[in-house]
């Protein structure tokens, strides 16, 4: 498969924001489109196919406008990337960051995924791929990332290959290492307690259950032969049912 030299992402800006994952594969140019689910922007995603990148960065003025009454925002901004995949999510209300990471299926370290942020919904992004590095500059394989939907400026990127944990507490402006002895499959959160984080090790045998209450520096084993886990909803006292 012949790799893309540029990911166009479209972002429709709007004071409801509309979460969205996507896998691209197509040789195509694509946008991904983020719009509210009353828009008819759906039927119409063929015109934007066919749009060019004046058509909707050189109507600034319109777009002041229609922020001012309220209205959905759209803007283009290209991620430079070879991959096939993309992954993007929105911090959450009340917050104007979003997450996106560039990757392919499969960990190969010819096509090192980049990791984006955006600190203005979107408008524009930059490359943070450098800080996530390991053994004297060595780029890992950002395979995902996950969100802390309570502490929303927590996040943790997962390296499987190189059993490697790389969190932010600032939205990405500060990012620290966590070497591990084990792969993270999974990554949950606490539903209440920043500093709790719990993997699941889906390649080990034993299918081991870990924790973490200091945000990944150190960890131990919660079970073994782990097949299913979740919070309880009491978010007074969460318990956990493995």
């Amino acid at each position: 498969m012949e790799k893309f030299t540029v990911i166009h992402l479209l972002l429709c800006l709007i004071l409801s924001f509309t979460l969205c994952k996507n896998v691209w594969g197509s040789q195509t140019k694509r946008y991904l489109i983020v719009a509210p689910e009353n828009d008819k922007l759906g039927q119409d995603f063929n015109n934007y196919e066919h749009r060019t990148k004046r058509d909707v960065i050189g109507a600034k003025p319109e777009q002041t406008k229609l922020k001012e009454a309220g209205q959905p925002v759209s803007s283009v901004f290209e991620l430079k990337a070879e991959h096939s995949q993309l992954l993007i999510d929105w911090v959450g209300e009340g917050s104007h960051v979003v997450v996106s990471l560039t990757c392919d299926n499969k960990y190969q370290t010819q096509t090192r995924p980049n990791v984006f942020i955006s600190y203005d919904y979107g408008t524009t992004f930059l490359n943070r791929s450098s800080k996530f590095v390991f053994n004297n500059g060595t780029p890992a394989i950002i395979s995902n990332f996950y969100k802390n939907p309570k502490f929303t400026s927590r996040f943790v990127f997962t390296d499987k290959k190189h059993k490697l944990l790389f969190v932010t507490l600032d939205y990405g402006r500060s990012v620290w290492l966590r070497e591990l002895s084990f792969t993270p499959s999974e990554v949950i959160t606490h539903p209440t307690d920043a500093s709790v984080i719990l993997v699941h090790d889906t390649d080990d045998l034993e299918k081991k259950l870990w924790v973490s209450t200091d945000f990944g520096e150190t960890w131990r084993v919660l079970g073994f032969y782990v097949q299913g886990y979740h919070w309880s909803s009491d978010l007074a006292a969460p318990k956990l049912y493995v």
